[in-house]
């Protein structure tokens, strides 16, 4: 009887034994590795301007970016777009909730062929009729033809307001210095965006609730983003 136990209990620590192999096994098949890029973009809310505007006229408290074919062009001497060669980073569209306490909003990490590249291309995207609506907020819910690119809420002398750009912008912002992306580094580039200075003029801000402001409010946003070589992602340009 002893004897039949110890072989039964002798049967039943191999086979415990076989499973855990078992599942050692299976896990190292089907564990993979985490997708590793050199290159990484991110956006952050620029510092205002020290212009002399009255900043408790004017608080923003969400700022909403569509973007769309998100690239890197090469630093090449041939001259014109047309000669131009680019690395898709990110198509989209997808949203960009701007962090208004100008913390970074990692954008995406990818791999980039290796190359000397000079800027980053893309498009702030006024959503299309066919296209799918990732925010809702986006959508033209009055005539159902087209939406939105940005949409901004907050107050204007303590009354809320919500504005909504109509327009798409194709936006080239040159890298301060060109950036030479390797396929054993790691390079980050932070855009800056100061979502403020859309709403000043002559050095006040203007009210976005006033239909007659809306092509003003318009007109600097595409000269309000700047880029530059980030690798700590410390919002900083590196030094």
């Amino acid at each position: 009887m002893e004897q039949y136990d110890k072989g039964k209990l002798q049967s039943v620590v191999y086979i415990i034994l076989f499973v855990i192999a078992g599942m050692l096994i299976g896990c190292s098949n089907n564990t993979t590795a985490p997708v590793a890029g050199n290159f990484s973009l991110s956006i952050k809310k620029d510092v205002p301007s020290p212009a002399a505007v009255d900043q408790d006229t004017l608080t923003l408290e969400t700022v909403k970016i569509l973007l769309k074919n998100v690239e890197l062009f090469l630093d090449s001497d041939e001259e014109g777009e047309e000669h131009e060669r680019s690395e898709e980073v990110e198509v989209g569209p997808f949203v960009v909730n701007l962090n208004l306490s100008g913390t970074l909003n990692p954008i995406t990490l990818t791999n980039i062929p290796e190359g000397t590249y000079k800027g980053v291309k893309f498009e702030i995207h006024r959503l299309g009729r066919e296209e799918a609506a990732i925010d809702s907020e986006f959508i033209d819910s009055t005539c159902g033809e087209k939406g939105y690119s940005i949409i901004v809420s907050g107050t204007y002398l303590g009354n809320p307001f919500v504005f909504k750009s109509g327009k798409s912008f194709n936006q080239r912002v040159y890298f301060p210095g060109p950036v030479t992306i390797t396929s054993g580094g790691f390079i980050n580039v932070t855009l800056t965006v100061d979502p403020y200075s859309w709403f000043e003029k002559d050095g006040n801000f203007i009210d976005p609730n006033n239909p007659e402001n809306y092509w003003l409010i318009n007109h600097p946003i595409k000269e309000s983003f700047r880029s530059f070589k980030d690798d700590d992602r410390d919002g900083d340009p590196d030094h």
